[in-house]
């Protein structure tokens, strides 16, 4: 665990808080955190909540489980104290990426988000609160002209990652989605 002391905790909080996007027409920077089930992602997101609540907080629902218990993208605001000023910045939470499983029975089933809902999400096309669904990915329904404005996209992907299940031991499928991801991020800038 990282010891830091109170003042470097301060000055670290401090800094977060005062953080303004350089861009005006983005508010707020969208910060999407990607991971595996179980991962811990939902869970970030409510210490980070709680950091600057003051207070233990669980808006974000979270705990183990064999599948995602995130089943719908969110948008999360982080604000000063209870009811405050947000922070410039929303915490993005995706559906978890479903480790693939082993025999021949799980051959061509991959579950959790699809690379291309993560790809959606990233140029600002899926809605807060959209249900995934693991079996199909989103469509745009026929809407191709329809570009999101830059305050909609994604501007920083975090892959939140179980320290507990380091070092990373995934199969060549598990890691295929993460470079997909990693790569459909870096062609966005």
């Amino acid at each position: 665990m990282l010891n830091l002391s109170f003042s470097t905790r301060y000055s670290l909080k401090e800094s977060v808080q005062e953080y303004k996007p350089t861009i005006k027409s983005v508010p707020q920077a969208r910060i999407l955190l990607v991971g595996d089930v179980g991962g811990g992602k939902s869970s970030f997101f409510n210490s980070i909540s709680s950091v600057f609540c003051g207070k233990i907080t669980s808006q974000a629902n979270a705990g183990p489980n064999d599948t995602s218990l995130t089943l719908k993208y969110r948008t999360y605001k982080v604000e000063v104290g209870r009811g405050g000023r947000p922070l410039a910045f929303l915490l993005c939470d995706t559906m978890g990426l479903e480790r693939q499983k082993e025999g021949p029975e799980y051959k061509n089933k991959n579950g959790g988000v699809h690379t291309e809902d993560i790809d959606s999400i990233l140029k600002g096309y899926i809605p807060d609160k959209y249900q995934f669904n693991p079996k199909i990915p989103w469509s745009q329904n026929g809407d191709q002209s329809h570009i999101p404005p830059l305050k909609e996209r994604i501007h920083c992907v975090v892959f939140v990652v179980d320290a507990s299940t380091l070092p990373l031991k995934k199969s060549k499928e598990d890691t295929k989605k993460f470079i997909e991801i990693k790569n459909k991020a870096n062609l966005l800038g």
